[in-house]
């Protein structure tokens, strides 16, 4: 067998021990080659089968990791060669293999910054993004949360069972109770979202969170109140949140977009309420019917300008309190560690009982699917927002006024 070679390409043009066995194209005699680096050459040798070329291949390397090459071994790292080739054996994988690994694992790591960093980067990013001050409120507890308990650590080493372990020991503050399917649903989106922008960014190769626990969320029909219920939650509502609840309910109103309204968008001439497209979650503007039980509410907390709701921190206390004087186990605050006693509120509870009795009351599921911004299609209504109710029910919704309007049936029983 014949033996080449090259002029070697300089010092630093490529170090290590390893003989790379190729296809020889077009030579007259042999097949298979096998290329290495030794004396600061690039040397090749050739053979008529694979199986000859790899054999000696494998015998080359040794001799050239005892021997060294230009750059040889230090004792130091012949020692650790020794010290860890059975091991590395034992689990079928190369050692240069596992070299590479390893390293492309370090200078990903040097790219990389901790969880705590990623998380700040990603809060302002999203202070500049958001669609609303909710939005951006959740996000960042949600996110400063996750960077409580692994902001130290780098994040290219989080890995999937690092996520799974955290969103399956989530609990409600600090109490020992789970959260609900929904909250760990929206704290997987986030968490989602973070390290997408993290691969984008150069932080981490892959997104630990695609392939993360997916919540298990029984089909159940969405959750509405009874006209009783709904008479409970306006009577039990402060003054400062009456007339924000009244539209969540007779107008259908999403909590985000109660926030954003003010009272010069409500007319009470035309009984109209029209929200711009800075209001509404789809970016486009909605014309809502001011229904008579809904006007009687609005004439008597009506303000002439300003926001229709509290803001921030003084909304969810607010709608806190008056869903616990209503009877439902809702914690005031975060600090409540143990759940109160009471009924379950359903998440969206207000625009779904708007949805249920409106398309049981006037029998046009187009029409309120309009009214609740979703346009071209009544599926999603009746997938996420109908739940079954009687007519003598919706009746009784529709005729929740306030007390002392004359004939007109006041709060229902």
């Amino acid at each position: 067998m014949v033996e080449g070679h090259r002029t070697s390409q300089g010092v630093g043009y490529r170090k290590g021990n390893s003989v790379k066995v190729t296809r020889w194209k077009n030579h007259p005699a042999y097949k298979w080659r096998a290329s290495y680096i030794e004396s600061g050459k690039y040397q090749s040798k050739g053979f008529k089968t694979k199986k000859a070329a790899e054999a000696w291949a494998a015998e080359k390397e040794a001799e050239l990791f005892s021997s060294g090459t230009e750059d040889p071994l230090t004792f130091q790292e012949r020692s650790a060669v020794l010290e860890f080739r059975d091991r590395i054996a034992d689990l079928g994988v190369p050692i240069r293999e596992v070299l590479e690994r390893e390293v492309e694992r370090l200078e990903m790591a040097k790219r990389s910054v901790t969880v705590r960093e990623a998380v700040e980067e990603m809060v302002e990013l999203k202070a500049r993004t958001a669609k609303s001050e909710r939005n951006l409120q959740t996000v960042k507890s949600q996110l400063n949360r996750f960077a409580r308990d692994k902001g130290e650590m780098v994040v290219s080493d989080v890995s999937l069972k690092d996520v799974d372990d955290w969103l399956l020991g989530l609990t409600v503050g600090d109490s020992e109770e789970r959260v609900s399917a929904q909250t760990w649903k929206n704290y997987r989106r986030h968490l989602k979202m973070l390290f997408g922008q993290c691969v984008a960014w150069g932080y981490c190769d892959a997104n630990p969170v695609e392939k993360a626990q997916e919540p298990e969320k029984a089909e159940t029909e969405p959750g509405i109140l009874t006209p009783k219920e709904v008479g409970d939650l306006l009577t039990g509502a402060g003054a400062d949140i009456q007339a924000a609840i009244a539209i969540g309910l007779f107008a259908g109103l999403r909590v985000s977009e109660i926030q954003r309204i003010s009272w010069e968008e409500v007319n009470l001439t035309t009984d109209l309420i029209k929200l711009e497209g800075a209001v509404t979650k789809k970016k486009f503007r909605r014309v809502i019917p001011i229904r008579p039980n809904l006007k009687a509410w609005l004439l008597l907390l009506q303000k002439k300008q300003g926001p229709l709701a509290p803001q921030g921190q003084e909304w969810r206390l607010a709608f806190a309190a008056a869903r616990r004087n209503a009877g439902f186990a809702v914690r005031l605050n975060s600090s409540e560690t143990v759940k109160p006693k009471g009924k379950e509120w359903k998440v969206n509870a207000m625009r779904h009982s708007f949805a249920s009795y409106g398309i049981q009351s006037e029998q046009d599921a187009a029409k309120i699917a309009l009214e609740l911004g979703h346009r071209g299609s009544t599926q999603t209504i009746f997938e996420h927002y109908r739940a079954t109710c009687e007519p003598e029910e919706a009746k009784a919704f529709w005729n929740i006024f306030p007390e002392g309007e004359g004939n007109v049936v006041s709060i229902a029983g």
